[in-house]
């Protein structure tokens, strides 16, 4: 939903591709950064291992991983969709 508001935003304010990239990482950046890490990680055994012993140890840990991967309030607001 986010990712269409902005490009809806941008077409309705005549931006370019670059306005839209721009804003568009400017929201999502450290999302997809953190959600990347957690993915390579999980892509060996030994990260596998690690990943779900933490969440064993920590249950917290994958509510707050998913929290961490989530488009923020802020980024929400400023689509309109919060």
């Amino acid at each position: 939903m986010h990712s269409a508001r902005v490009a809806t935003q941008a077409v309705l304010q005549a931006a370019d591709a670059a306005e839209y990239h721009a804003r568009l990482r400017r929201d999502i950046a450290r999302q997809i950064g953190r959600a990347t890490m957690l993915q390579r990680l999980g892509t060996s055994r030994l990260g596998r291992a690690v990943l779900v012993g933490g969440v064993a140890l920590v249950p917290t840990a994958l509510a707050r991983a998913a929290a961490w991967t989530r488009v923020s309030e802020p980024a929400l607001r400023r689509a309109g969709l919060a």
